[in-house]
């Protein structure tokens, strides 16, 4: 069974499109779970005209700590987490099923981002995108459109809540390794998804995701991997205008982040700086 989680602020007609995206699928056993952050917009009153759980939460927290809660109320193995302005291919869910039951060490699937031209939209990959139509071996997946098998939550945990939006995809994608399991980038298991704009970024979501970095590197890292990117990371955002408040309120969390560490092993180490040279192909 198939989890489609759905993060939901004040999208009413975006989120309708993505539902009716998922009411097409040619796989049928799959049950929609929108989490809403306090919508005005009447979002609520839409989703009465469909089948779904909705779990109404009482302010805006972000988008991590509702995901987790969807997540943790999902019946399926697997989670499909899907941003609310997103669709996917009909054949998306009998994709993902084939292949998460064809290899028990896949633990994350990275989907294709698309638009409307059936062209890439979103590439995070360190490599070029001419490998966009390849499967092949990864360390990171798009955050609003990417396929979680439920289970290994259990060993590696959920998304570290304090984070509240940006860089918890980096953080769960080393834990999964460190744990033994596979992430995978499948061309074929595609979700229709425009491009954002810088423009579209907030100040909000650059300082965080500058500030959630560092808590990365503390969280995640051997002690001296982490100083050095650390200290690479301050000479390369020095001058921009969010860094001075991103480092301070990083710094003074020290404390908490420690308290929370779970540094991953060298040969996890190795193995991310392997697939983020090269891909790593799948024949």
């Amino acid at each position: 069974m198939i989890s489609l989680i759905l993060l939901n602020w004040n999208g009413k007609e975006v989120l309708e499109r993505a539902i009716k995206s998922v009411l097409k699928q040619t796989y049928k056993d799959y049950e929609i779970i929108v989490i809403d952050n306090n919508s005005k917009d009447g979002s609520q009153e839409m989703l009465k005209k469909y089948k779904v759980k909705l779990i109404q939460l009482k302010e805006n927290r972000g988008v991590i700590e509702p995901r987790n809660i969807g997540m943790k109320s999902a019946k399926g193995e697997f989670l499909f987490i899907l941003d609310n302005d997103a669709e996917l291919k009909e054949d998306a869910f009998e994709r993902v099923v084939e292949k998460f039951e064809k290899n028990p060490k896949l633990g994350i699937i990275s989907c294709s981002l698309l638009d409307k031209k059936n062209k890439t939209s979103v590439w995070m990959h360190k490599f070029s995108k001419e490998f966009d139509k390849k499967s092949f071996y990864t360390t990171i997946y798009s955050g609003g459109a990417h396929v979680i098998r439920k289970s290994i939550l259990k060993r590696t945990g959920y998304y570290p809540d304090y984070y509240f939006i940006t860089a918890e995809e980096i953080d769960l994608s080393l834990r999964v390794l460190d744990e033994g399991f596979e992430i995978i980038y499948f061309p074929d298991i595609i979700v229709y998804h425009k491009q954002r704009n810088e423009n579209d970024v907030s100040e909000l979501s650059k300082y965080l995701a500058m500030r959630n970095m560092f808590w990365v590197y503390w969280r995640l890292f051997p002690v001296d991997y982490a100083l050095f990117r650390t200290f690479k990371k301050i000479c390369r955002d020095f001058l921009n205008k969010n860094f001075s408040k991103a480092f301070y309120n990083a710094i003074i969390k020290i404390p908490f982040i420690i308290n929370d560490r779970r540094p991953i092993k060298r040969s996890t180490l190795k193995l991310i700086k392997k697939l983020e040279n090269e891909p790593l192909l799948i024949n």
